[in-house]
């Protein structure tokens, strides 16, 4: 098996993790129904009862599945949540990725998520369902792979409560943050 891999960003320089900072969750992807996009809504109603010191930003086309994207945008204003989460469209990930501190994949179907490899390349832990190569990319495959250390989260998708509660203890610990992007840099930069 070869796997998928992608070129080190010329422009990495992690952040200095700063404490009192909102913490920015991405999902990066075309809104779509495989996207799972509504979940991850729900997800940030769930975290929003918990914390209050983070942001989120859904990352990617909206047109592919227009009625979809709309069900999206309504569910984000019955939920309560137009003040935590904000719909970016495309945009130049370049710019953002050093924005991110956490990435969010909530999937129905993935094989290898290029977006995952993305976010470990710059030391950006990753809660992502259960779906494809995810389980392997986030904890590895063998025993050396593993060793590295996990780069995130796992749930089984259409779970919200799962998915936000590791999302919830990803932003209340900054140190665990720091410490998972260093096990998703490492195994990027091995095998990726």
């Amino acid at each position: 098996i070869i796997s998928n891999g992608i070129k080190p960003p010329v422009d990495f320089v992690k952040a200095p993790d700063i404490s009192d900072k909102k913490v920015t969750i991405a999902l990066v992807g075309r809104i779509v129904m495989i996207k799972d996009i509504k979940t991850f809504i729900k997800a940030v109603s769930y975290i929003k009862q918990k914390v209050d010191n983070f942001e989120v930003l859904i990352i990617g086309p909206t047109e592919e599945e227009e009625a979809y994207f709309e069900e999206c945008e309504t569910l984000v204003e019955i939920l309560g949540v137009s003040d935590k989460i904000k719909f970016t469209g495309r945009q130049d990930m370049s710019v953002l990725y050093p924005q991110i501190d956490i990435m969010a994949l909530t999937s129905i179907s993935e094989g290898q998520p290029l977006v995952i490899l993305e976010a470990f390349s710059r030391e950006i832990p990753v809660v992502a369902t259960d779906v494809g190569a995810c389980r392997e990319l986030i904890f590895g495959s063998d025993h050396e792979d593993k060793s590295l250390g996990t780069a995130g989260f796992i749930a089984p998708f259409g779970h919200e409560e799962i998915i936000g509660k590791n999302l919830v203890e990803l932003i209340k610990n900054p140190e665990l943050r720091k410490k998972m992007g260093q096990s998703a840099r490492a195994r990027y930069l091995r095998y990726y």
